[in-house]
């Protein structure tokens, strides 16, 4: 509705409910090491793991090259 285009998302998230959602929809995800989350942030399954947001956007060119 947006008019964005879906096979372009990608989740950015902290917990294995996010990373969950992400491979439902099929998409890429974004695992923050800084959000909230029992699970220790590399064992959630992400496609890229960031210690900060100064490092999304590198992060998503990167998902975005595959």
């Amino acid at each position: 509705m947006a008019g964005g285009d879906p096979g372009r998302a990608i989740m950015v998230g902290d917990s294995k409910y996010d990373v969950g959602a992400a491979r439902a929809a099929g998409m890429p995800c974004i695992v923050t090491s800084f959000g909230y989350t029992e699970i220790p942030a590399k064992d959630l399954g992400g496609d890229v793991l960031i210690d900060s947001y100064e490092e999304l956007e590198d992060a998503i060119d990167r998902l975005i090259r595959r």
